[in-house]
């Protein structure tokens, strides 16, 4: 199967190459960085899927109308993204994209989640979505993983962004995207509130109680053992 991948840095795009290589049945992906990069493979290919980055949707959908003038269209549609919330999801469904696949949630999983996606039969106008779309209980933070609860520990403990990025070694930019999603995910209203969300498993918080008493202390732990795992 002839994959193209239109993202935005060209080493981005040869490491999923090379995860997608690893799977079976695929047998090499074209990586390109502009819209006429894409138009030329789809040319050559004819016979293709997908793999998008989010940040290269503009070019793609440019790319797309001119290809489609020349009736060449992706076999499969799938878009990469580093920060997924449900209104991306859902634009995802209208647009009729074949698959969403977070690409910080798991990424050793990336060539498998693009196989299993490429392969499988092709949908009824709704995303397959390739990992568990959020449904947060209330009062509960859907973490992805260990860094999304350092970040709210972090938060809690009153770093702002700059501070927080150093501790958890992810730029400030990447920070500020992870605190978005789990704003979104949720449905915490802003950071105090996303704070005392986290507060509440460190509660007595006993059914009726009025005045819950915190168990953490008085001071809340901005480090931990594993912060640079």
């Amino acid at each position: 199967m002839d994959i193209i991948i239109f993202g935005h840095l060209e080493r981005a795009g040869q490491w999923m190459a090379e995860q997608i290589d690893l799977q079976p049945g695929f047998r090499g992906a074209a990586v390109v960085t502009t819209g006429m990069e894409y138009v030329e493979a789809a040319r050559a290919l004819r016979d293709f899927s997908l793999v998008v980055g989010q940040y290269k949707l503009n070019e793609y959908q440019d790319a797309e109308k001119l290809l489609a003038e020349e009736n060449i269209y992706p076999h499969r549609r799938v878009i990469c993204a580093p920060t997924i919330t449900t209104q991306f999801l859902d634009w995802a469904s209208e647009q009729y994209y074949d698959g969403v696949i977070d690409l910080i949630a798991n990424p050793k999983g990336f060539g498998e989640e693009v196989a299993m996606l490429m392969t499988r039969d092709k949908g009824k106008g709704h995303a397959n979505v390739s990992f568990p779309l959020t449904k947060n209980p209330s009062g509960l933070i859907p973490y992805r993983d260990s860094t999304d609860e350092d970040i709210v520990r972090l938060i809690s403990a009153g770093l702002n962004n700059h501070e927080i990025s150093e501790l958890v070694f992810l730029s400030v930019q990447t920070v500020r995207n992870r605190i978005s999603r789990l704003l979104e995910a949720s449905g915490a209203r802003n950071r105090t509130h996303l704070c005392s969300m986290f507060l509440i498993p460190h509660t007595t918080n006993q059914f009726n109680e009025v005045h819950p008493t915190l168990s953490l202390g008085k001071e809340i732990p901005i480090e931990r053992t594993d912060l640079s795992a």
